[in-house]
């Protein structure tokens, strides 16, 4: 459809007026433009109207930011949600009758469940090829196609994959939006998602086109009256999703009732470029850039500083700090650290297990991590043959697990779950031993059941009178968006599209951070490099978009040989001084790549046999 082409913010105003009884707007405007105040001012009138309204932020830092403006607009902050968080309402509306609960597998959880697939006896750089394939099917929407799967080998793996995510009734970030299609066809589902939107409803969705083509077709079925949909040329993901579809917002805007494009607001800005002697150089640079802009007037909350590794956001916070500049680190939730199969080095994913369970002993998810840990197989061999025990026996896995383990062992009729027995005992010991405990005697508990404990952890217990499971819970497991409204927001490089403010420093601009080395190494195909190189020059461009007066750019010259290659930098050469070896990088190929921005084509080609798109 023709598009109406519009000067100015107070047009589009107008636009989406006149257009918001319409079944389908989409509004296309330049990455750098921020059309928020328009899409919020038409949410706040059609709600002060009484009319039902949802906004569909495409990630959890988005709705965060998108929440807190909608508050000072006059909405309810239940007005907005994540498409992540909207799946989920409405999985948990379809009830226990429903295939999964509405529970994420959190990274380290995902660790464990890739360990689980190691059973097949695949190689493991071939198992994470092919869950990967797995993965952009799910997020494509071809996974629930007959057929979608060719060779016998993948149907086992696919297989084996859906065994273990149905007995944990748990899911995976990127089978949300395709579960919660499901999901509407049962009662509650449906129930759920007329809670989320009532008929007659307005459904906003900024940034459409950074969605996967599973979440796009959920939105699509959520029953909206209207659907308003906006979005840029560039194909940039938000901060959660692996798998965009650019294309749907392309597809949509041609069935849409009306269209509008914003001409783009503002001039280009100047991109300035600094280079540093070494990273300690850098950080300190960037923060005398942001104080210099703060003193000349420029608000905290209007600055983004975008970098590639928590160490220059920790290095750079710190020196923020330093002269007085509030700022916070968005870097989103955290992994904990370790290894789940060493012993020595499972003790932070133990402690978030501990957690989980603690607060409910019943979450059978928690429990499967639980009873791997310390092991180098993850007792994988035992938990399969579990699944092969309650399937035998039509029981689900959870069901199974918690008549056995409540049974003696002169009772139980399976051999395999001696290889449980352990790590049920420590949790029981463990549990006993925080009863009736205070905060310092628990942390002592926690660590004789082997977790570890962070220190920000060890001073909360310390604080506490009495051990409280669910605030120890809440205190371990939870990990909140901060405020960046009045703040500098120090991002990694992902979490800076959809940001707008005045001032952007893009830093660590060094060959093997941006671009990334797997587009710079001879060991890798030409398409995959090709591709590599351009999905670093989006997300360089898509940084860029969110400095409207000013972008600034640094790198480092030289590093530490040893810091270089912990951190895959790209080194030109090596060289030594005062005894000591240094490498010499690079500048990023995107600071002179003034090439037009590109596209991501899609580039067919064979991994391990499988047909993928790169």
């Amino acid at each position: 459809m023709s598009a109406n082409i519009l000067r100015s913010s107070e047009d589009l105003d107008q636009f989406l007026k006149e257009h918001r009884e319409r079944a389908c707007v989409v509004v296309r405007h330049d990455a750098s433009d921020d059309v928020g105040r328009e899409l919020l001012s038409l949410a706040a009138a059609s709600s002060a109207s009484g009319r039902p309204v949802l906004i569909a932020a495409p990630d959890g830092a988005t709705a965060a930011r998108w929440r807190a403006a909608a508050e000072d607009a006059g909405l309810a902050p239940e007005d907005v949600l994540s498409v992540l968080e909207a799946a989920l309402a409405v999985i948990a509306g379809a009830g226990s009758g429903f295939s999964r609960d509405a529970r994420l597998l959190d990274d380290n959880e995902r660790d464990v469940l890739l360990e689980d697939l190691k059973v097949s006896g695949l190689k493991p750089g071939r198992l994470r090829a092919m869950t990967k394939f797995f993965y952009k099917g799910i997020a494509d929407g071809v996974s629930r196609d007959e057929g979608w799967l060719i060779s016998a080998e993948e149907q086992r793996i696919w297989a084996l994959l859906n065994e273990n995510l149905e007995a944990r009734r748990a899911l995976l970030p990127v089978e949300a939006a395709t579960l919660a299609e499901e999901a509407l066809a049962t009662e509650g589902g449906a129930a759920a998602a007329r809670t989320l939107l009532d008929e007659g409803g307005l459904l906003i969705v900024p940034d459409y086109g950074t969605l996967s083509a599973s979440a796009q077709r959920f939105l699509g079925r959520l029953g909206a009256a209207t659907l308003v949909a906006a979005g840029c040329e560039l194909n940039a993901s938000n901060s959660e999703e692996d798998y965009p579809n650019p294309d749907g917002f392309a597809a949509l805007a041609e069935a849409a009732d009306a269209v509008a494009e914003l001409e783009r607001q503002h001039e280009d800005a100047a991109v300035e470029k600094i280079a540093c002697a070494h990273p300690a150089e850098e950080f300190d640079e960037v923060a005398r850039t942001v104080a210099e802009a703060v003193h000349d007037g420029t608000d905290p909350g209007a600055i983004t500083v975008a970098c590639p590794h928590r160490l220059w956001m920790e290095g750079i916070a710190r020196r923020l700090a330093e002269r007085d500049i509030p700022c916070v680190i968005d870097a989103g939730p955290r992994k904990a650290k370790g290894d789940p199969r060493e012993e020595a080095r499972c003790g932070h994913v133990r402690t978030r297990a501990a957690a989980k369970l603690l607060a409910d002993e019943r979450d059978f998810t928690a429990w499967r991590s639980w009873l791997g840990l310390g092991d180098w197989l993850v007792r994988s061999d035992a938990f399969t043959e579990l699944l092969s025990y309650a399937r035998e026996r039509n029981l689900t896995a959870a069901d199974a697990f918690f008549q056995l383990a409540a049974l003696s062992v002169d009772e139980r009729d399976a051999v395999f779950f001696a290889k449980f027995e352990e790590p049920i005992a420590r949790f029981q010991e463990l549990r006993q031993n925080l009863e009736g405990a205070t905060g310092a005697e628990a942390a002592d508990a926690l660590g004789q059941a082997g977790c570890a404990l962070t220190d920000a952890e060890q001073e909360a217990l310390a604080a506490m009178s009495a051990f409280d499971a669910d605030a120890f819970a809440t205190m371990v497991l939870t990990d909140p968006a901060p405020d960046a409204s009045a703040a500098v927001a120090v991002v990694p490089y992902r979490r800076a599209f959809g940001r707008h403010g005045e001032l952007t420093v893009i830093c660590g601009l060094v060959d093997g951070f941006l671009p990334t080395r797997d587009a710079l190494s001879d060991t890798e195909t030409i398409n995959h490099k090709r591709r590599a190189y351009d999905r670093g020059r989006i997300l360089f461009e898509a940084a860029k978009s969110t400095g409207a007066n000013r972008i600034v750019c640094t790198y480092f010259t030289d590093d530490r040989i040893e810091n270089a290659d912990a951190l895959s930098m790209e080194i030109a050469r090596v060289y030594v001084k005062d005894v000591l070896r240094f490498a010499s990088l690079t500048p990023s190929a995107y600071l002179t790549d003034d090439s037009p921005v590109p596209a991501l084509p899609t580039v067919e080609t064979m991994v391990g046999g499988m047909a993928t798109t790169l």
